[in-house]
């Protein structure tokens, strides 16, 4: 008799649950949202758009979706004035503005993009590594150089192989807290070996020979689906165009959990190049 009513009452729990309303899961609060499009695109997947308080030192971004759209959870702008910026490589926002975040409401801005006229500036390194025409071993040795500042100074530059072989002995006498707007250099003297080939070779990828690069400047391309879900904070360093050796990012999904962290160094840029 006891196992009858054993059974009964597991039967009765499987009906009630069975039949209990469904409890849809809460949305998180938006502070900010809009729309990002171009007539060259229509609505644009894969744009960052980045929110910085005015005077602060730390920005918030996130991606559009497949629609376009893009949002800022409450948690993450803190009631007061934001700037709005984008990164997608080859356009401009048309109107960079601002905008006030209220706390307890949602704001709307959509951003329309223009073709940029100055791509050269929006490359990353693992763009002009993809660019510029060379071996992998010719290539590998750019990766120490992308691991101090941008290859776009080398890429821009108009030294000769003399020019290089002296820069190559100059670059090796700083230190590693040393960027090229605040040189340090190291409290000894260092041994160089001047490296011709590598020198004839960069004579190849700047413009010491021609006005303009003879070589298609590619581009990667922008993040679709999964990828666009997710948030990243930056925080300004102490002093604009320092480029830390080690610096960790890591990006997470709307739900929290992190998907990615990855180090900053030559690696992780060899790795985007390919």
């Amino acid at each position: 008799m006891r196992l009858k009513y054993i059974f009964l009452a597991i039967i009765l729990l499987g009906v009630a649950v069975g039949i209990a309303p469904a409890v849809p899961a809460q949305k998180s609060a938006v502070a900010l949202t809009g729309r990002v499009s171009s007539e060259a695109e229509g609505a644009m997947e894969g744009v960052l758009v980045r929110a910085k308080g005015e005077g602060k030192t730390i920005s918030v971004t996130v991606v559009t979706d497949s629609m376009g759209r893009y949002s800022f959870p409450a948690d993450r702008l803190a009631p007061g004035k934001f700037n709005i910026d984008i990164r997608a490589v080859g356009y401009d926002l048309a109107n960079p503005g601002s905008v006030e975040i209220a706390a307890g409401k949602t704001s709307q801005v959509d951003l329309k993009l223009e073709k940029t006229k100055d791509l050269i500036s929006q490359l990353t390194s693992a763009e002009w590594l993809m660019s510029v025409p060379g071996t992998e071993a010719q290539k590998n040795q750019l990766f120490r150089c992308a691991a101090c500042h941008s290859l776009q100074p080398i890429v821009q530059s108009t030294y000769d192989e003399d020019g290089w072989i002296t820069t190559f002995a100059r670059m090796r006498s700083y230190s590693e807290q040393a960027v090229l707007e605040h040189p340090v250099s190291l409290p000894y003297t260092v041994s160089v070996q001047p490296d011709h080939a590598f020198a004839k070779y960069l004579t190849t990828i700047n413009l010491s020979s021609a006005s303009k690069w003879n070589y298609e400047l590619k581009t990667l391309p922008r993040p679709t689906g999964r990828a666009t879900h997710v948030i990243i904070t930056e925080y300004d360093q102490p002093e604009p165009g320092r480029l830390p050796h080690d610096a960790v990012l890591t990006a997470r999904e709307w739900s929290g959990t992190t998907i990615s962290a990855s180090r900053l160094s030559v690696d992780s840029i060899r790795k985007l190049a390919r």
